[in-house]
């Protein structure tokens, strides 16, 4: 039996039990999970009845992932047909998600606005924008040419970028370096810097207030 089909049988399942699902996307890094209800099953396609929040982000990102308990893992599909003022979405190409789905469930947030990052490596100095922040590390903006030869996988880094509340300064290990373009995105973890954990729970919950506020206004 193909995923999809089998993806399909168990939110047949339920449905039929009566059981609700979860849905998870993001919105400004945010990971957004509310509750869905099933209310049609069949063709291939999955109607389910959403709250805003989520309806807001299915029309942003145009795909959600699936949390079931019929299913064997998480599922991701894509939106079909998106009824806001209903509060009704119509999914199709069901694919179970594999490691994406923790990916997405970690908490992290967007600046308003890109800071400043210095990153200090091998007796040299990369400037970048501050891109996300989760409890555990940053994702970099980085368009200096040859970043690849100095940001290699586990290098430890010296760091630092400002928050509004507090400036950070770190030594942290390069978890990722992805080319995007003609620049690149440094993800660097800062786990063991537990100085940072105040200053940056603080940030994250006042950002997370503010683009759930937002969310609102989509």
């Amino acid at each position: 039996m193909r995923q999809g089909d089998q993806i399909l049988f168990g939110l047949e399942r339920a449905a039929r039990a009566g059981a609700d699902v979860e849905l998870l996307n993001g919105y400004k890094g945010l990971p957004i999970i509310t509750t869905a209800s099933l209310v049609k099953v069949g063709d291939g396609l999955a109607t389910l009845k959403v709250q805003k929040r989520q309806a807001a982000c299915l029309g942003l990102e145009g795909h959600t992932y699936i949390l079931c308990a019929e299913l064997d893992e998480a599922a991701s599909a894509t939106v079909v047909e998106l009824d806001k003022a209903a509060g009704t979405v119509a999914l199709a190409n069901f694919l179970y998600a594999g490691r994406k789905i923790g990916e997405r469930a970690i908490v992290r947030v967007e600046p308003k606005e890109s800071g400043l990052v210095t990153i200090r490596v091998g007796g040299q100095t990369l400037n970048g924008g501050l891109i996300d922040i989760s409890m555990d590390g940053v994702g970099v903006h980085l368009a200096t040419p040859g970043v690849d030869h100095l940001l290699k996988r586990q290098t430890t880094v010296q760091a630092s970028f400002q928050l509004p509340n507090a400036q950070l300064e770190f030594s942290g290990t390069v978890v990722y370096l992805k080319t995007i373009g003609d620049s690149f995105r440094a993800g660097i973890d800062f786990s063991q810097a537990s100085h940072l954990a105040s200053a940056v729970t603080n940030y994250i919950s006042q950002r997370r207030t503010e683009i759930l506020n937002e969310l609102d206004m989509v």
